[in-house]
């Protein structure tokens, strides 16, 4: 069987510019109880999974309900967003790349910490499912993001080790994770991402459109 190289996007902050979307959402659901979250603390969310982060609001801020509550209720309102939406696209040079890389014979998989329902919903509206030959869903593992495992699964279910899979990713949650599995790492600077410090990828890029097939070939022979 031929071994693909495999390239592993991210999806929000990568593929969709939707952090400020889930930022808006999760500052203005909060603050109807009273709770204002810091900037700081929207940053540390960015890359994780929505578990993880309402876990951290959930005892921080001492709420009562159960964390399936919180999770339903942004969730609902997150893809009622995205239905919504008017003027729903791929981050700039995204769509080009991923066409680029599947013409190439690149095998491409999605790990995100997103649910899985929003991960269909997302490449369903923007026309990008059928790119994509696996779909890992951080929110379904044990730990998500910092955590290596969203990657290495996806290693295992494209058949392929770690040193012939490149992630890209615009969060110092995801980079970490990235590279605690061994992958090389693109890094996005997503402005919209908040200041994260992605300085430990391979390399930075301030744009997708940046990214090309001759950087992810030399990436990848490094770690081959």
């Amino acid at each position: 069987m031929k071994i693909q190289p495999t390239v592993i996007f991210d999806m929000d902050g990568v593929i969709i510019d939707s952090e400020p979307i889930h930022r808006g959402i999760t500052v203005n659901y909060f603050a109807q109880m009273g709770i204002h979250l810091q900037q700081e603390e929207l940053e540390i969310f960015v890359g994780s999974s929505a578990k993880m982060n309402l876990t951290y609001i959930k005892n921080t801020y001492h709420l009562s309900e159960p964390i399936e509550v919180y999770m339903s209720d942004l969730k609902k309102q997150f893809m009622q967003h995205l239905r919504e939406a008017t003027d729903l696209q791929p981050i700039a040079g995204t769509r080009e790349l991923i066409e680029t890389l599947a013409a190439a014979d690149y095998q491409l998989i999605l790990g995100s910490s997103a649910n899985r329902e929003n991960i269909n919903l997302v490449l369903s509206l923007l026309g990008l499912t059928d790119f994509f030959s696996h779909k890992v869903s951080g929110a379904e593992l044990p730990e998500s993001k910092p955590n290596p495992a969203i990657f290495l699964k996806a290693a295992e279910l494209g058949g392929v080790t770690p040193n012939q899979c490149l992630v890209i990713e615009d969060s110092k949650n995801g980079v970490t994770a990235a590279k605690a599995a061994g992958m090389a790492c693109i890094g996005h600077q997503n402005p919209n991402s908040g200041k994260q410090n992605i300085t430990h990828a391979d390399i930075v890029v301030q744009s997708m459109s940046d990214i090309s097939l001759t950087l992810i070939d030399e990436l990848l022979k490094k770690y081959a």
